[in-house]
């Protein structure tokens, strides 16, 4: 199975689990490109962002989200083409 990994924050509470999934699942992470454009610059990374996001989603099988924010919002807008997981955390409940 390919599992797809996308943290925004943080691997401090993932990085164990992590190693886990990369022994018993083919793994890639969620990086977006970005670029230092004197011009259009926000144009250009929420672009490529976008671009990278549909990528991810649509070469895993599953995709894992450590945090419950920007990245899993963006990827619940997105045609769903495998599996969303996401680990919540209790104090983003409340935020």
């Amino acid at each position: 199975m390919k599992l797809g990994v996308a943290i925004n924050d943080t691997w401090a509470f993932f990085s164990d689990v992590y190693a886990l999934f990369q022994k018993e699942h083919q793994t890639s992470q969620f990086n977006p490109r970005t670029y230092n454009s004197p011009f259009l610059n926000g144009r250009i990374n929420r672009y490529f962002y976008q671009k990278d996001l549909k990528t991810f989603l649509n070469n895993n099988d599953v995709c894992f989200f450590e945090w419950a924010g920007e990245y899993l919002a963006h990827a619940t807008m997105q045609p769903k083409q495998s599996g969303i997981v996401t680990r919540l955390h209790r104090y983003e409940l409340y935020q």
